[in-house]
């Protein structure tokens, strides 16, 4: 998290679902090429569902060509995804978040729309949507909040919206007026994106008592908002010795790092852990590995909250991670590379046992400053790791 990060759109992850009933389906992104599939999903199942939506049935008037135009657009529209649920090749489901992403003030929300065919009705097929496209969304860097509208007589849609975090905001009466001149109601739901449903722990998350109640974590989606607070309120403190502290500008651009850094971990090629006592985070403890893994080669890297330093925590934490690298990892040598005038940070490499191999004069350019900074190379080799180091 050392630069800035674009807005670049996460992949949307296909998964197999096995639902309630043992049927299984698949639900990816949907593609141009689903046009044909997604026309005929809509004659079959609109009668069905259109009590439920703002369309009558004759008022469907779209074309294959029409359905191609509208996948196609939805794929360059940020913020913007349709999501299909496929029983072989025949589509069973559809969901899709659209977005005003060329409105600066309402793009960072995404509006859901979801229907399925009523033979999956109750078989959890809506809620294992509804779960890919936050699951999608809370990686999303731009999107912040999610909402929707439903008719208050969709009591089932209701209760499903409410288990994965939507509340209601409110209810408008003769929200819809029907050919026979019936009205129904309105209720609108909103979710904030704040990574509550991506946050489930992992079958390889680390999780370390520091003591002190202090703990190193796993970094989750649901930290971007305190950790982007964290980076404001540490500027100062350490744009000396970082070049990125100047670059965070978004609670998105902080949960944008973050998505890209759960690919990372899921490869080995990162890791990334947050120090927290009683809920407050209070910093960052990361590794990256060399780009060859047969050098089973690792770089660490560290920063803390400036109220927080002069308790050891940088060392236990650090030393944690080190462990992890050479225990669980493998790695054979991990390095740290420190700005030679960053003393704090040396005194926490010679804890952990490393040792300086280099001076390297005038490493990295400082624009803050139009400066040169020389870096100190540190290295710890498995050979020499002393496990009771910073224990």
């Amino acid at each position: 998290m050392t630069g800035t990060v674009a807005i670049e759109e996460p992949d949307f992850k296909a998964r197999q679902v096995t639902l309630r009933d043992g049927r299984e389906v698949l639900i990816r992104a949907g593609e141009p090429g689903d046009a044909a599939e997604l026309l005929a999903y809509m004659h079959r199942c609109l009668p069905n569902f259109s009590p439920y939506i703002g369309m009558d049935v004759d008022e469907f008037t779209h074309t294959e060509e029409s359905e191609r135009d509208w996948l196609a657009q939805q794929q360059e529209v940020v913020g913007a995804v349709v999501v299909l649920a496929f029983e072989g090749k025949r589509i069973v489901g559809i969901i899709n978040c659209s977005c005003a992403s060329h409105r600066r003030r309402l793009a960072h929300i995404g509006h859901i729309g979801m229907s399925s065919d009523q033979s999956y009705w109750g078989s959890g097929l809506g809620g294992a949507m509804m779960k890919a496209l936050i699951d999608w969304s809370e990686r999303h860097p731009a999107l912040e909040l999610l909402e929707l509208d439903v008719y208050a007589d969709n009591k089932r849609a209701i209760k499903l919206y409410e288990g994965v975090g939507f509340v209601k905001a409110g209810e408008v009466s003769r929200r819809a007026k029907f050919a026979d001149g019936t009205y129904k109601s309105g209720v609108f739901m909103y979710r904030r994106v704040d990574g509550t449903l991506s946050d489930q722990p992992g079958p390889n998350d680390f999780n370390v008592d520091l003591g002190d109640g202090v703990l190193l974590r796993q970094l989750r989606y649901g930290d971007a908002q305190q950790l982007f607070e964290l980076y404001v309120n540490n500027r100062d403190h350490l744009r000396p010795y970082f070049r990125w502290p100047l670059t965070v500008k978004s609670v998105g651009q902080v949960r944008g790092a973050i998505a890209e850094l759960y690919e990372l971990f899921a490869s080995e090629r990162r890791v990334t852990g947050v120090l927290e006592e009683g809920g407050k985070l209070l910093g960052l403890v990361f590794m990256n590995a060399h780009h060859n893994p047969d050098d089973r080669r690792t770089e660490l890297g560290y920063w803390l909250d400036a109220g927080a330093q002069g308790r050891g925590l940088m060392t236990r934490g650090c030393g944690a991670l080190v462990r992890y690298a050479f225990k669980e990892l493998k790695m054979n040598r991990v390095d740290i590379t420190i700005d030679v005038h960053n003393e704090r940070s040396i005194r926490v490499a010679e804890r952990l046992g490393f040792t300086r191999e280099a001076v390297i004069k005038q490493w990295l350019y400082f624009e803050d400053g139009d400066r040169y900074q020389d870096m100190a190379n540190y290295r710890l080799l498995r050979e020499a790791w002393n496990p009771e180091d910073a224990l």
